[in-house]
This record gives C-alpha cells, structure tokens and sequence, in this order.
C-alpha cells in the first residue's frame, strides 16, 4: 500500500491563526496530528479539535464558509484527499498490529512521501520508521558534510535545509537544492558506498528523522531490487532484457557490454523517459553498487528492471571498447 494522492501539511505556532477556502478544499479532510486548535466560520461557534481526541477528522465540505483555525500550542495537521484517507485509515489499522505509536502518523506520512519509499510497502515503512530516532536540529546546522562517510539517512520532518557543494575549481560552494518538510536525504550515499558529495545545511530550526545504513539497507535495497549473476543475467539478455549501461560516459567509452544503452546514473531522473517501460533491463555499472541505485530510481518510476551483481568487473563474457 502506497500514498499516491493529494495532501497538504499545516503546522501552527501558539496563538497562530489561518484559515482554509472551503470552495478550495470542500473535496478533502482535515486530519489534526498533534496539537491542539479552535475552528470555527461565520455561522458556527468556536469549536476545540485536540489530537487526543478519539474523533479529530472531519470533511471540509461540512462547512458552509471558509474555515477558521487558531492554535492553543504548536500544532500540525493534514488536508488529505480521499485516497491519502484511505491510506490514514489503514495506517490506523496497521500501527495497532505493528505496535507502532498513531501519533507518529505524522512521520510516517512523510516517509511515505519520500522519494526512495515511494515503491516501497506501507508495512515496510512504517517498519524502518519505527527504527528511527528523532532529533531536533539548529538553523546553521550541518547534518553532513561533503566529503564525509555514509552512514546514516533522514527525513526532514520540520524546518528546512539546503543542499551546497564545492565544485572542483571553485572557491564558493554553489546551492544546489533546497529541501523542505517530508525530504529524505542521504541514502544514495549508503547504497554507492561513496563519500557525502554535497554539504546539506539547515536554514530553519527543524526536527529530523534519523536511521541507519543497515537498517535501509534491510528494509529498502534488499527486498526491493533484484539483482542476477552474470549467467542469469545473459540468459535474461538473450530472452529479451535490455543492457542499460549507467555509469559515465568515458567509462562506457572504455569498455562496455556489447549491446548496451548509456544513460548516466546522474541523468536517470530527467532521461529515464527516453527508456521503453514496455521492455525489461538489466542494469550494469562498474561494481554493481550504482546499479542498485539506478534500479530502484527506475522501479518508482514503474520500470522492470534487475541489476547485474558485480557489475563489468565481475562479467566473464564479451566486453569491448570504442578504442579497439
């Protein structure tokens, strides 16, 4: 079970008011988190919604008028659309079998947002999540630092960050991204086994969910890509799989399987397009380790895809180069 909807996080400081367009999002629900509010609109009474209430979910098209909303405390709540409810519900659900705290429905609807979990099972996530620890963290903070080790992953749960790098020859570094609420930053790393590649900075004071490579690893990479030895591997090839080559050009240019189509790891996201989700391909990089990762970008994105264990380093059949 995957969300794959329409919601919209609120978060309100103490006192802090704002108010919701009925005519907006008379299609949605509104789902109090944490905290504690008042609501009302020009033809209804002030009315107190608290996160410990057994009922705090309520359809916005109930209302005649836009909606008010003040906060007792700091508070946080969702706009969900039916699907994203269908989804709440289960959760719901699932948590009282899975022993995991409700209120941390909030983090686990963020995770499930997440980029590298959007394939991934509800019941996987809510697992990694429950293995996770919260930690507040500082505007100016770095959470890691380009040129480190891996070894750990977030999700960005309140607050924002940056992305900069230090480009080779440069004597700033340059912004790349900024992240917000729901962001999942750090795994690529885990999975590759390189060093951070940028430097991520909180520009907001915030909170993080913090977990470990092991633990992604278990969760996330193993279960979820598939990987062929190289015998396997040639005979899905001559059944009908595509080679799809993923490592940088001079590489390939190097040395590469016959057959194969080059598309950069780093170009994945904005070419995977140009592959035909009607074929199945099995992906290759130098030593396998980029190819796990090209395999689970392609895998959101629907493709079927396996990745070559070893990768040309370990293939005892034909290799050429554009040298030769």
């Amino acid at each position: 079970m995957k969300i794959t909807s329409t919601q919209y996080l609120i978060e309100l400081n103490r006192n802090e008011e704002t108010h919701l367009s009925v005519s907006e999002y008379e299609h949605m629900f509104m789902h109090l988190v944490s905290g504690k509010i008042d609501f009302w609109h020009d033809d209804l009474s002030p009315r107190q919604l608290n996160a410990d209430d057994t009922v705090r979910m309520f359809p916005l098209a109930d209302f005649t008028s836009d909606l008010k909303l003040r906060a007792h405390e700091p508070s946080t709540l969702y706009l969900l659309d039916k699907t994203a409810l269908n989804t709440l519900t289960a959760w719901y659900k699932l948590s009282s079998l899975l022993d995991f705290d409700p209120n941390g429905s909030h983090a686990l609807l963020l995770a499930l947002h997440a980029e590298s979990l959007r394939c991934v099972p509800m019941q996987t996530v809510c697992e990694l999540t429950k293995r996770m620890h919260e930690r507040q963290v500082h505007d100016g903070e770095e959470i890691v630092r380009q040129g480190d080790a891996a070894e750990k992953f977030y999700i960005l749960l309140t607050g924002e960050a940056e992305i900069v790098q230090l480009a080779h020859g440069d004597s700033e570094p340059k912004k790349l991204a900024t992240l917000k609420s729901g962001d999942i930053f750090g795994e690529y790393a885990l999975i590759t086994g390189a060093n951070r590649t940028a430097t991520i900075r909180m520009t907001q004071d915030g909170s993080l969910l913090v977990g470990n490579r092991e633990d992604f690893l278990h969760y996330i990479i193993h279960p979820h890509v598939n990987e062929a030895h190289p015998s396997v591997a040639r005979a899905m090839i001559d059944t009908g799989h595509r080679l799809l080559d993923v490592r940088f050009e001079e590489e390939h240019e190097d040395e590469h399987i016959p057959g194969s189509i080059l598309l950069p790891l780093h170009d994945l996201h904005k070419r995977h397009l140009e592959l035909d989700p009607q074929h199945p391909y099995v992906v290759y990089c130098r030593s396998g380790r980029r190819s796990v990762l090209a395999s689970l970008i392609l895998k959101q994105h629907g493709y079927n895809v396996t990745s070559l264990q070893g990768g040309i380093l370990d293939w005892p059949y034909e290799k050429r180069s554009l040298w030769n």
